[in-house]
């Protein structure tokens, strides 16, 4: 549960366990890591893994597939000053040297979608906390972006517009 490496900050349980057809399960999550951040969110990831049962001798021709899904696990401490849902709002770029860079000052992860420079189309990215990320894509030229970004309950903000620093 982290970004990209092993880590042992989490104790999940049941670890392994048997689902039935049309069934749902539940895990628990409890962290016993060492102190996080108090000032802003923390990014993990966890990959849940299904695995079929083995198939019946004698039952013929069978495809089986095993599945993996990597899943987002935010820890957001108590009372940080802003709001979450007005995060999005503070968004910032800024265009030097034929790269534009994302800048997020709040203490919340804001991840992008329907991302635009001067309206061309560019790949998502998920901007930390406090942080930024520089876009892969190079531009001879850029005044203005526009975006949106998908809030806590996986719904996309209204699209913004915004003037790119120089």
């Amino acid at each position: 549960m982290s970004q990209g490496e092993r880590t042992n900050d989490f104790a999940i349980t049941p670890p392994l366990y048997v689902m039935k057809p049309a069934s749902e399960s539940a895990v628990k999550i409890m962290f016993n890591g060492k102190a996080l951040p108090a000032d802003r969110e923390t990014l993990y990831w966890m990959t849940v893994k299904a695995i079929p049962q083995q198939a019946k001798s004698g039952a013929g021709n069978t495809l089986q597939f095993a599945s993996a899904n990597r899943i987002k696990v935010f820890y957001r401490p108590e009372g940080l000053s802003e709001s979450p849902g007005e995060a999005w709002k503070k968004l910032a770029g800024a265009y030097r040297a034929g790269k534009v860079t994302l800048s997020n000052p709040t203490p919340y992860y804001l991840t992008t979608i329907n991302v635009k420079i001067d309206g061309m189309p560019v790949q998502p990215v998920m901007v930390p906390p406090k942080g930024s990320v520089t876009l892969a894509e190079t531009f001879s030229h850029a005044g203005s972006m526009s975006y949106q970004t998908i809030n806590d309950y996986g719904a996309w903000t209204p699209a913004t517009r915004a003037s790119l620093s120089q």
